[in-house]
């Protein structure tokens, strides 16, 4: 979660005579936080349109508002509480669905569609609804050189840096060697790489030769306690050996940290093989741009202590495979059906790459349409040219594992476990 630099707060009734006044908060604080124009004035609608669905949802409820800067973007987070409310309207097929109009969720159709993220958190009664606005980040242009290893000075260094320069060249040599939709997206706008990296979020490391020039780059970044996810290295000069200095400086800053494992981001592929570097590989998942499968590595940075997470009767075969394979130890308990109803419908987060027509689903929110949700998200996803959708659920939460029945029955398929990589570990399916 990024770090909140500054913020303000009003409490009021879901009452849309409130909107002037939440406008004019949202537009000030958005300025005042450094967001474009464009962006202030699609932040202030986003919170205009939560406001009207709340004074017909839950009328006269008391509804805290928190506009807060964050690091690489300004977001406004609603807050209340409620025996059940219905946000389905913000997941990303919502247009597609009929019953968003029949249900006179319109504002939040028209909310989610203007805000570049969203996210909702239930605890008990109480509802957090956020709606985030990035930051607008200058480009750069890659930078192409025939010959790299020409005048290379062997003997390399590698540090940790902040310095926006060395970033900035690393990324735009990157972004000349390594295809577009192979690398991370911040390396097009690195301004917003180098802000995570000041807020300690994300963390990069750098190869230099004896004549100071940029070899190479790793980057990494704590996913939860336990667990570190990394992309590169990417190497630009050096070959073998700037993979090796970078991938041995990664392993020794976490050395004193609380994480007992690292594994590779699933959303960017690796340029090498590190089967001889101590991974492991832990799974490959399809990639819609590329001719072979895309490698998932995996390393043990210390001894698992162990952890009790939940799986759906049908998938215990599999992660139970794989926590042999890995070593790690699991106490395994399996879901059942209670034929329990809620009341709520089922909200998932989507990360949407048009470019590589990738999704990543998330379960946001447990609902009596599960199966129906997971189905229209096939659809509309497909249908839009989408060939490559992941979803991804912690076993940490009971009706997240529950999941894992429904999503085989639509088609989807276990690919991977990642260790701690949420409030417990993060089972992928994949569409098939």
């Amino acid at each position: 979660m990024q770090q909140i630099k500054q913020s303000i707060s009003l409490t009021v009734s879901a009452n849309q005579n409130w909107v002037p006044l939440l406008q004019c908060a949202a537009q000030t604080a958005a300025q005042v936080f450094g967001l474009d124009d464009k962006k202030s004035l699609r932040l202030t609608m986003g919170v205009e349109e939560v406001t009207l669905y709340l004074s017909q949802e839950q009328p006269g409820a008391a509804v805290s508002i928190f506009l807060e800067q964050c690091i690489s973007r300004v977001q406004a987070r609603f807050v209340l509480t409620a025996d059940s409310t219905d946000l389905s309207a913000m997941n990303v097929v919502a247009g597609n669905d009929s019953d968003a109009a029949a249900d006179n969720n319109l504002s939040l159709l028209l909310a989610s569609r203007m805000s570049d993220g969203l996210s909702v958190i239930r605890e008990g009664k109480d509802i957090h609804l956020i709606l985030l606005q990035e930051h607008v980040y200058p480009s750069i242009e890659p930078v192409y050189s025939d010959s790299p290893d020409k005048d290379y000075s062997p003997a390399l260094t590698v540090k940790t840096t902040r310095d926006a320069n060395l970033i900035s060249n690393a990324c735009a040599q990157a972004l000349g060697i390594f295809p577009l939709d192979q690398v991370p997206a911040w390396f097009s706008t690195p301004g917003k790489g180098v802000d995570l990296i000041m807020a300690e979020e994300l963390y990069a490391a750098t190869a230099m030769d004896e004549k100071g020039r940029v070899c190479g780059l790793i980057c990494w970044e704590h996913v939860s306690e336990k667990s570190v996810m990394f992309s590169g290295p990417w190497v630009f000069r050096g070959g073998e050996q700037c993979t090796s200095i970078l991938l041995e400086h990664l392993i020794v800053s976490l050395a004193r940290s609380r994480a007992v494992c690292l594994f590779s981001d699933l959303r960017v592929n690796p340029f090498v093989e590190l089967e001889n570097h101590g991974f492991e590989q832990l799974s490959e998942i399809a990639s819609s741009s590329e001719t072979h499968k895309r490698k998932v590595w995996f390393r043990h940075l210390c001894e698992d202590e162990g952890l009790c997470i939940w799986s759906h009767p049908q998938c215990t075969s599999f992660l139970q495979q794989s926590y042999d394979r890995l070593y790690i130890a699991r106490t395994i308990q399996k879901t059942v059906d209670s034929g329990s109803h809620t009341y709520d419908r089922s909200l998932f987060s989507a990360e949407l790459n048009p470019e590589k027509k990738e999704a990543i689903l998330t379960p946001l929110l447990d609902g009596q349409d599960n199966e129906e949700n997971i189905q229209r998200h096939i659809n509309a996803l497909t249908a839009d040219g989408y060939s490559r959708i992941v979803f991804r659920i912690d076993l940490a939460h009971g009706w997240q594992a529950h999941l894992g029945g429904t999503l085989l029955k639509q088609g989807f398929s276990p690919v991977m476990v990642l260790p701690h990589a949420g409030m417990g570990d993060i089972l992928v399916f994949e569409y098939v």
